[in-house]
């Protein structure tokens, strides 16, 4: 018996989404420790996937898609794998993706196969805008991906809306900070998925060049640096322009306003409380 657990990831921004460089897409994000995939897979002379009913039927299809490829490179396989639990979908924790990889990666280690790592991304049919989902799923950690060859000709797209041309490369891998938590607050609103999700990429992308080029600035200048030396002053500033101007800005145009609101305090508060934290450890070190 088998038992894969994969853990979520947050995705901070898409790079660059202006077609301003010579890679679309691209950018950072980072694993937290839950809410966790976990895939109990045994050994069977047939193909068996159980507990799905928490899932919709787009994560089904999805699953079912991983079997159909798995049997065309492996045509004798046979096993069972229970989806023991999974984190909610389409609100940002990459599900798609973790589940996928656990899927096969389970495969990969009940059968003694061999896959590579870059074997079993490719399979899994993930990364196609963020490479954050495939490669935090063995690596953990903060991870910077190097996006997508550009092609201006052809639309920018989710991750979720077709099967990805290649794996974005892994540009750099950074342990998180220990002393940094994170606190997730989920809003109280439908999500944005499929056709819904496809639709708003090609009406708010390509975005201006110069946005892009905001965000990759924020990106690259703020939130990078701020993740290696642990500054979480710099993090939160770094945060708060990418989410003024670029492609974040306009997905959090079409949330609610009281969601916007919740961010713009977060931000209030979170930058407030470290430059009292500050002030005081200043104050404590002329004692």
């Amino acid at each position: 018996m088998i038992h894969v657990v994969a853990r979520p990831r947050i995705h901070v921004a898409l790079a660059d989404m202006g077609y301003v460089s010579a890679r679309s897409f691209g950018g950072i994000g980072f694993s937290i420790e839950s809410p966790k995939t976990v895939f109990q897979l045994d050994r069977c002379a047939h193909i068996e996937l159980d507990g799905l009913d928490g899932i919709d039927d787009e994560g089904r299809a999805d699953l079912s898609n991983i079997v159909g490829r798995l049997k065309v490179v492996q045509p004798s396989l046979g096993f069972r794998a229970v989806l023991k639990s999974a984190p909610p979908q389409h609100v940002g924790f990459g599900s798609k993706t973790s589940m996928s990889l656990a899927l096969i990666a389970g495969v990969n280690a009940l059968h003694a196969i061999g896959w590579s790592i870059e074997e079993m991304q490719r399979l899994s049919g993930r990364g196609g805008a963020s490479g954050v989902g495939v490669h935090s799923f063995f690596h953990g950690g903060a991870i910077w991906d190097g996006g997508h060859r550009s092609d201006p000709s052809a639309q920018l797209v989710p991750s979720g809306s077709g099967l990805a041309s290649g794996v974005p490369p892994l540009m750099l891998r950074l342990v998180f900070p220990e002393r940094w938590r994170t606190v997730l607050v989920l809003p109280d609103e439908p999500p944005m998925s499929g056709r819904e999700e496809v639709e708003f990429f090609a009406a708010n992308a390509p975005i201006p060049g110069v946005e892009a080029l905001s965000t990759m600035a924020a990106l690259y200048h703020g939130v990078l640096p701020a993740m290696i030396s642990a500054d979480y002053k710099a993090l939160a500033t770094a945060l708060r322009e990418i989410h003024r101007t670029g492609f974040k800005e306009r997905e959090l145009r079409r949330c609610s306003a009281q969601t916007r609101a919740a961010i713009r305090a977060l931000f209030d508060e979170g930058l407030a409380a470290q430059q009292r934290r500050s002030a005081n450890l200043c104050y404590h070190s002329k004692e």
